[in-house]
């Protein structure tokens, strides 16, 4: 049976603190200088705030061609033909948090939750936002490698499954 080319609804939840557990270990796994015991503890104090917090978002394990030319489009500020694309700053990023978020956690001053918008998106405090562009990109690259992964183990992109009809030779 032919692999399906159309993207199927799942949903990934990722949580907020992992973008601080990553920091903490790409400090750790610095080459160029040891890491300061200051700099440890801001980052461990980080990963305590943010997993007390528990702070999640759910997204789109993939989004669709549909979905990515509209994230793409959204970022352009001038698309003349033959001229170089000039982004508009204002929406890169945030038509990625668009594409791809479909809940999260956060709650308002009140504790009630604020359903996910554009609005909510661009009154985010600025580094929450970053956590959740970070976590996006995380995933993203965690996706192209297992993608990668797989082809470099299939060069040939060949499935495992066998042809239907056989070949007719001339």
């Amino acid at each position: 049976m032919p692999r399906c080319r159309f993207i199927q609804p799942e949903v990934v939840r990722l949580f907020l603190v992992d973008v601080h557990r990553r920091a903490h270990q790409a400090l750790i796994d610095t080459k160029e200088a040891t890491p300061t015991p200051e700099a440890l503890a801001t980052a461990e104090a980080k990963i305590a705030e943010a997993d007390a917090d528990a702070h999640f978002i759910d997204i789109k394990k993939r989004i669709t061609a549909g979905e990515q030319r509209l994230m793409f489009a959204g970022m352009m500020r001038d698309l003349t033909p033959g001229e170089k694309v000039v982004l508009d700053p204002k929406y890169v990023g945030r038509t990625k948090v668009s594409a791809y978020v479909i809940g999260w956690s956060l709650v308002d001053a009140d504790g009630k939750a604020v359903p996910v918008s554009d609005s909510a998106i661009d009154n985010l405090d600025p580094e929450t936002y970053a956590e959740i562009v970070e976590s996006i990109d995380a995933h993203e690259a965690a996706l192209d490698a297992a993608r990668e992964a797989f082809r470099s183990k299939n060069p040939s992109g060949a499935t495992g499954s066998k042809a239907t009809s056989p070949s007719v030779a001339p």
